[in-house]
């Protein structure tokens, strides 16, 4: 084995640990705590138009504007398992997850231990962490932002 396949083996090595901490960061107990005001507004915008909304509520009223593409990804995922606390946020865990590896399309620019870091410093960032356990749009559009960029 060369030293160049060596340090490709390594950083194969930790990438697989930090999604296997990212993974847990964001989607461990994804159903706690219960929704807050802003994200059942958030969620219950994208259960409208599912055959769980209930017909009494009318047309909600979410105060903050949502994300068109978190309430049409959300809606489809009320439709296949139903809504839930974690179905409302298991799309912007999602999307965070895949944006702590955003650094892999830049690793060219970055070079090979920078990409390495940065997608670390996302993968461990709180802020990114606790938005991607928001039901909110907000990943999505951080997601968005620097995948054009990459």
């Amino acid at each position: 084995m060369t030293k160049r396949q060596a340090r490709v083996r390594i950083e194969v090595l930790l990438y697989v640990l930090l999604a296997v901490i990212a993974a847990w960061l964001r989607l461990a107990k994804l159903d706690w705590p219960p929704l807050n005001d802003v994200e059942a507004a958030h969620a219950l915008t994208a259960l409208q138009g599912t055959s769980d909304a209930a017909p009494l509520w009318g047309e909600v009223d979410a105060e903050p504007s949502t994300s068109s593409s978190y309430q049409v990804l959300t809606r489809l995922i009320f439709q296949l398992i139903g809504p839930s606390d974690t179905a409302a946020r298991i799309i912007p865990a999602l999307v965070g997850l895949a944006l702590v590896f955003i650094p892999l399309l830049l690793r060219r620019r970055l070079g090979m231990g920078r990409a390495l870091a940065t997608a670390w410093l996302l993968g461990l960032s709180p802020t990114l962490i606790a938005a991607s356990r928001t039901a909110s749009g907000t990943t999505l559009a951080a997601f968005g932002r620097l995948a054009v960029v990459g």
